[in-house]
């Protein structure tokens, strides 16, 4: 965590095989109430367009801003890497 109240959110990966029975959602809406219940203002995380930014998209994620990354090359040839924000509501 952030002196400035953000925490980040780093290799959240659900196997494939575990896909598909909300266990990402669970473990999402988890670290958020423990976010806000210790008052991080904002969480971000970085992923790749082609991967995962739909799923932030759907938990209320905002795109901050696309950028090159050769490890984001590297994992998915031809991926481009981004970055976004969630907001939590902490009044």
């Amino acid at each position: 965590m952030e002196p400035s109240k953000a925490s980040e959110i780093c290799l959240f990966v659900v196997s494939q095989d575990l896909r598909g029975k909300n266990i990402g959602t669970k473990l999402w809406e988890k670290f958020r109430d423990f976010c806000i219940a210790t008052g991080v203002k904002r969480i971000r995380v970085e992923t790749n367009k082609l991967g995962a930014s739909s799923y932030y998209e759907k938990q209320g994620f905002t795109l901050v801003s696309d950028f090159d990354s050769t490890l984001h090359e590297l994992a998915t040839p031809g991926g481009q890497a981004c970055m976004y924000e969630y907001f939590c509501n902490t009044t």
